[in-house]
């Protein structure tokens, strides 16, 4: 963050965007690092041309998103499943967290890939998200700990991570999916955490391919 400040001062006319293929929780990290700035242009990679488009400002196709919460007794975690390209099996979450948790789901009515593709849907789902972590914070201990599960374009990764506040939300740790790994969410990143790099890595366990097994 430190260089691209040195950056933009040297060229304050200069637009900031955001692209590239990531690991999920590095997509919320840098979300997380430009929380409060002005305008990031998103863009998305179209699989035809291989080229990297902007997200479009007209209309937008409705995306139909559901949030589905379901509260425990005593919750000892929060798990928040946010659905956009895959399902996400609450058994795979069942693998990392202990129970009782609190569940909650938000996805689009039609999970599939490149649904994504206008600034009025990534707005959409990150209001919902932005207020899932609002009521957590108003309702629940904030010794629990927020656990992120997401399958979606970059572009709402990052932009995801822009809403977890600094001061007022849970510590929130953002899992990896790995499909050769038991369990598949085998390592995470405490995102708004102000520990040492190294540190805010958190492995589930240590990881074992399927093939080894």
């Amino acid at each position: 963050m430190n260089d691209f400040l040195k950056l933009f001062k040297a060229n304050p006319e200069a637009k900031t965007c955001y692209y590239g293929i990531v690991h999920i929780p590095l997509q919320f990290c840098v979300g997380y690092a430009f929380s409060t700035w002005p305008k990031v242009l998103l863009f998305e990679l179209d699989r035809n041309t291989n080229c990297w488009d902007q997200l479009a400002n007209s209309d937008s196709p409705e995306v139909e998103l559901n949030v589905i919460i379901s509260q425990v007794t005593n919750p000892v975690a929060v798990a928040i499943r946010i659905a956009i390209s895959f399902d996400i099996l609450k058994s795979d979450v069942d693998d990392v967290l202990s129970q009782p948790y609190e569940d909650i789901l938000i996805q689009i009515g039609k999970r599939r890939i490149d649904a994504i593709s206008h600034y009025s849907q990534v707005n959409k789902i990150c209001q919902a998200f932005r207020q899932v972590l609002d009521d957590l914070h108003n309702r629940l201990d904030k010794s629990l700990v927020v656990h992120i599960f997401y399958t979606g374009p970059v572009s709402l990764g990052f932009s995801l991570g822009r809403r977890i506040s600094r001061t007022i939300h849970h510590q929130v740790i953002v899992y990896n999916y790995t499909a050769n790994t038991q369990p598949c969410y085998a390592w995470g990143i405490k995102i708004n955490s102000n520990n040492t790099p190294a540190s805010r890595v958190v492995w589930t366990t240590p990881i074992i391919t399927k093939t080894q097994e």
